[in-house]
């Protein structure tokens, strides 16, 4: 093995292609959800994840203390 076959091995494992999702509209949409949950995840992964619990709350008519208690039960 020579070193041009290694670092051409070696640049090839740090190329990474970009995302297609086959649509120009999904691609708009994936990429700003996406740059967004790279730099600050919390601003939307909390109240996406209250709104979730409320909702489940409201559905299935449990309570905040039951829906932890499933939760922490790992359901």
């Amino acid at each position: 093995m020579n070193i041009s076959y290694l670092k051409n091995k070696y640049h090839e494992a740090f190329i990474v292609d970009p995302s297609d999702l086959g649509n120009p509209t999904l691609n708009k949409i994936y990429k700003r959800v996406s740059g967004n949950l790279k730099t600050m995840p919390f601003a939307y992964l909390v109240p996406v994840s209250i709104a979730i619990i409320f909702f489940v709350s409201l559905l299935f008519k449990f309570s905040i203390v039951r829906i932890a208690t499933l939760l922490q039960n790992g359901f």
